[in-house]
This record gives structure tokens, sequence and C-alpha cells, in this order.
């Protein structure tokens, strides 16, 4: 709050001194500052006899601060005296609020001049009105009282000649001359009462009249004031309207190219709002493009990936499979051949001896071809394939045998042993 109305003091007003938000009860506390700012409104016609004293110059604005509608005391004037916190404040903003009401009702000094007496008019009015409503009371309680008086009057008059209406005995003269007099006072007491109420009545219409005549007599002054007021603004009006001064002419010029100037940065800035947006929706486009891109890229590299994979796998599998076949068929093949081997050892046998095999050497060629030992060398630069094997090397078929000769010993001292054994312990095999 305190920033705006340092900004209406310093660049609307343009006060003779520049207001800050910390110094506001400080520049505030002598008046003269508060009277600049009604005098720039013209509603403080005495500004320029203002004086350095603080009391004089709020003595002289609380008359127009009543006039705006402001609540100003001898109390708000010792806390600006002596710069409390806030209270010059909060002054400035009823002031900012009232005065803004009245320029934009275009509400001058002189129309709430003419405007307060009707408003006290108005006052007096219900005063009046209050205190009538009140008299009435009081006359209809008086009368009330009156009328008791005279009752009360008339039968105390009653009790004080009853006695001698007794020592008068039955004269009746005595009694209708004291039933006159009674009836005598009843009337002229009820002719009182009601000129009384006459005259009250009387006084009540003359009142109701006066003030009907005085209200009569200050709306028509009102409205003499308030036409007055409205020609001498018109007049006003025309002779603003018809001078204008070089100020006026340079101020027009300034305004023209404020206006000028506006509208280029206006649209200036919707050109830039419009690039702007075309940049981002661009920028947006791209950002998706490339997220499609590098979402595709991925696609073929994990379908690439994937191809490889396969491709490998079944690389693998047809590896293995050929090495599984070649493995079979080097085992059938060398089982073949050894079975080969076996019947052509047999066949050259029975043709250079000519009688059967001898079961030791039967058994020793099995032993070979039980082992995977080949019964003949193979024969060098000679493709593989089936075919006959040449007989192996002296030395090296000797070891062979010698091995498998003493293998087969083993063998065989093993089954004795066994047998013999079962016959020694009565076992039969």
């Amino acid at each position: 709050m305190s920033d705006i109305l340092c900004r209406w003091l310093n660049q609307e007003l343009q006060l003779s001194k520049a207001v800050e938000p910390k110094t506001i009860a400080k520049d505030f506390a002598s008046g003269y500052l508060m009277g600049e700012v009604l005098h720039k409104y013209q509603l403080q016609n005495d500004f320029n006899i203002t004086s350095v004293s603080k009391l004089n110059n709020f003595t002289r604005l609380e008359p127009t601060l009543q006039l705006l509608g402001i609540s100003f005391d001898i109390n708000t004037a010792q806390d600006l005296i002596q710069e409390k916190q806030g209270a010059a404040t909060r002054l400035l903003y009823q002031l900012y609020v009232s005065l803004e009401k009245n320029r934009k009702a275009e509400i001058s000094g002189t129309m709430m001049e003419i405007m307060q007496p009707a408003g006290c008019a108005s006052l007096h009015k219900k005063e009046h009105q209050i205190y009538s409503d009140v008299r009435g009371l009081f006359v209809e309680f008086c009368m009330r009282l009156l009328e008791t008086f005279f009752l009360l009057k008339q039968a105390c008059f009653d009790r004080g000649q009853s006695p001698i209406d007794f020592s008068l005995g039955s004269s009746s003269q005595g009694r209708d001359l004291l039933g006159r007099g009674n009836k005598v006072m009843l009337q002229s007491s009820n002719r009182y009462i009601q000129e009384i109420r006459k005259r009250l009545e009387e006084n009540a219409i003359a009142c109701k009249e006066r003030e009907k005549r005085q209200d009569r007599f200050l709306v028509e002054q009102l409205k003499v004031h308030e036409a007055q007021e409205e020609a001498r603004r018109e007049e006003q009006l025309v002779k603003r309207l018809t001078r204008q001064t070089q100020q006026e002419q340079r101020l027009a010029t300034q305004l023209l190219q404020i206006r000028m100037q506006k509208e280029v940065i206006r649209e200036n800035r919707l050109f830039r709002e419009q690039q702007y947006q075309q940049r981002r929706e661009r920028d947006f486009q791209e950002a998706l493009d490339r997220e499609a891109a590098v979402a595709q890229q991925a696609k073929l590299d994990r379908a690439e990936e994937i191809k490889k994979e396969l491709e490998f796998c079944n690389r693998i599998a047809v590896e293995r499979a050929q090495r599984k076949y070649k493995k079979h068929f080097e085992n059938c093949r060398g089982i073949l051949e050894q079975i080969m081997d076996l019947a052509t050892k047999v066949g050259e046998y029975r043709l250079l001896n000519g009688n059967r095999i001898p079961e030791k050497l039967m058994r020793e060629w099995k032993e070979l071809l039980f082992s995977g030992l080949p019964l003949y060398e193979p024969i060098k630069d000679r493709q593989p394939g089936f075919g006959f094997r040449e007989p192996l090397d002296t030395i090296e078929l000797q070891k062979k045998d010698i091995y498998c000769i003493y293998k087969h010993k083993i063998n065989l001292h093993l089954n004795l042993y066994l047998y013999y054994t079962c016959i020694i312990n009565g076992y039969w095999i």
C-alpha cells in the first residue's frame, strides 16, 4: 500500500518533495505536503499562506478533510506530528480513496460545499422530527396528568362536602345546589382541557407547515446552487475547450506520438509472440521427429541384433550338427575299418597257412580290435578312405603284441585265481 501511495504522490501529483515509503511519516508530520495534495485537487485555497507551524497547518486542513468525509481530530494530528508508524499512511489512504472517488464522480470543492448544507438540513429535519415526537408524547402525558388532577380534585371536593350534606339533613335544596356546582365545575374543566388540546393541535399543524416551508426553501436553494454550479462548470469547460495553448498542443503531439509508439510496441509484441509460438511449435515438432527417428533406429538396431543372434544360433547349431555327424562318421568309419582289418587279417592268415587261426592269436586280435588299435599301419601319401592297410612295423607290432599278451595273461591268471579260490572254499562254478 505504501508503494501505491508513493507512486500516486510522486508520479501523478508530482509533489515538491519526493516521498519514499520509509519516510512517509516524517514527510507528512508538518502537514505541508498534505496541504499541497489538497491544493492539487483545488480543495485548499489558502495553501499559499501555509506556514511551517505544524498545529496551524493541521488546523487549516481540518475543515477540508471533514468536507471530504475523513475523520480528523486532535488525536490524529498529534499522531502525525509525533510521526507515529502507520498514522500518515492510513490518513493518506483515506484521502486517496476519497479524492479518487470525487474525481471519478466529477465533484468539485464548491459542489461539496453546496451539498453539505443539504446534509445538515436533513440532519436538522431528523432531529426536529424526533423532538416533535418526544414533545407530542410529553404533551399527551401532561394532558393525562391534568385530567387525573381534576378528577382527584373533584373527588376531594365531594369528600369535603359530604359532612355538610348530613348536617343539612334532608334538605333537597342543598343537594340540588351542590349538584349544580359540581356540574358547572366539571364543564369548565372539560372546556379548559379541550382548549388546551385544540391549541396543541394548532401548534403541531403550524410546526408541520413551517417544516414543509423550510424543506421547500432548502430544496429551492439547493437547486439554485446546483444550477449556478452547472453554469459555472459549463462556462469553464467552454473556456478550456476554446482556449488551446502551446503546451496543450505539445501535449497533444506527445500523446499522439505515445499512442503511435504504443501501437508499434503492441504490434511488435504480437509479432514476437507469434514468432515465439511458431518457434515453439517447430521445436516441438522437431523433438517429436527426433524421438520418432530414435525409436525407429532403436527398433531397426534391435531387429538387426535379433537377426544376428538368430544367425549365430543357427550357425552354432549347424556347426554342432556337423561336429556330431563328423564324430559319428569317424567312429563308424574307424569301427568299420577295424572290422575290415580283422577280416583281412583272418583271410591273409588262412590264405598263407591254410589252417584255422589259433585261439590265442584270435584273442589277441580281438583285444586289439576292442582296444581300438589298428592291425595295419596307415599308408602314407594316400588319400583317406576305405581300403586295406599294410602290416605294422615289426617293433611296433611286437610292442603291441607284448602288451596284448601281457594283458591276456593277467586276465587268465585272474580267472584261474578265482577258479581255485572257489574250489578251495567249497563253491562250485
